[in-house]
Formats: C-alpha cells, sequence, structure tokens
C-alpha cells in the first residue's frame, strides 16, 4: 500500500521535525536562564570582557655587537607571553633608572599579567603621578586592576575621567562604566 507508506513516512518527518523543535526550545530558554542567572556586573565578567593585554612595542636597537637594548628584550618577553622573565626584566630597569616611565608602566603590565593587583596599581599610580607618556594606558589598566581587586569606587573615577577624554580609550571606558552601575 503505497498510501500507508506515505503517510508512515510523513507522521515520522513531522514527528522528528517536532523532537527537533522542542530541543532547540530548550536549548533557547536552557541559553536563556543561564544568561540571566550570570551577573552581568561581576568584576571578575567585566574585568574579562574588557581585559586585554597592551599590543605592546619598542624600538629595537641594536649596537655593535649586535644585542638588542635590555628595554627592547623586556618588550619582547612580554609580548611573548613570559610575563614572569619581563616583570623580573622590568624590575631591574627600574633599579637601573628609576625616573624612566617606561620601565614602571611595562613592570606594571607585567604584574598585572601575573595577577599581583597591588604591585600593579602602585606602578600604575606612579606612572600616572608623572604626567608624562602613557597617561592614558596607565588609567586605563590601573582601572581594570581597581576593578579585579573590587574597588569599584576608584575604578569608576578612573573610566569617568577617561570617558571624557578624547582617544581610544573613551569609547571602552563609558562602555564599562554602564556595566558598573
Amino acid at each position: 500500500n503505497q498510501q500507508e507508506k506515505t503517510l508512515t513516512v510523513r507522521y515520522k518527518k513531522n514527528k522528528a521535525i517536532r523532537i527537533i523543535g522542542f530541543a532547540a526550545a530548550a536549548l533557547i530558554a536552557g541559553l536563556i536562564a543561564i544568561k540571566t542567572l550570570t551577573p552581568y556586573n561581576n568584576p571578575d565578567s567585566i574585568y574579562q570582557d574588557f581585559y586585554k593585554p597592551l599590543n605592546a612595542y619598542s624600538s629595537t636597537t641594536r649596537n655593535s655587537a649586535n644585542t638588542v637594548d635590555p628595554f627592547s628584550n623586556a618588550v619582547e618577553k612580554y609580548k611573548q607571553g613570559q610575563y614572569q622573565v619581563a616583570g623580573v626584566m622590568f624590575s631591574d630597569l627600574i633599579y637601573e633608572d628609576s625616573s624612566n616611565i617606561s620601565y614602571r608602566f611595562f613592570s606594571g603590565l607585567s604584574q598585572l599579567e601575573l595577577n599581583n593587583y597591588e604591585q600593579s596599581i602602585q606602578l600604575f599610580k606612579e606612572v600616572i603621578s608623572n604626567n608624562g607618556e602613557f597617561q592614558k594606558e596607565a588609567k586605563w589598566y590601573l582601572g581594570l586592576a581597581y576593578i579585579k581587586t573590587n574597588d569599584i569606587q576608584k575604578a569608576s573615577i578612573l573610566f569617568n575621567e577617561l570617558s571624557g577624554e578624547k582617544g581610544y580609550y573613551q569609547t571602552m571606558a563609558q562602555d564599562l562604566l554602564d556595566r558598573i552601575k
């Protein structure tokens, strides 16, 4: 009976479509529940959403023996994700020349990557107080370190400042502020 076979096939197709539809609806409902129950303004979530390692650069200089200068070498270690090594190298450079703000800034970045938040906070504050190079970058990363240490009030002050300054961090700072309100 051809008609019975056609009806059986049609019934099986409709049943499969209903099962797939129910599974898709359950999946969507589950995702919505997870999204709803996961705190949107949790400090760790905010940090993960906004933190990105600095796309570092250095002006590599070589001497007559064709060796790379220590700062460029330390920046390369940072770029390669060797944060422990880079942190030690930047600390050594700070010891040799405590007035160099670049050393402090990159040391702060390395410490942030190593989850040494208090140390990175101190280094970034020193960079900002110098009123020179890396001001906005130091404010951004200092604010993120404050987020990570759950000092939302201090972070808000920095992100408010950055949202009022033209530049790379302006929009991101405003977006971050919207999240922590």
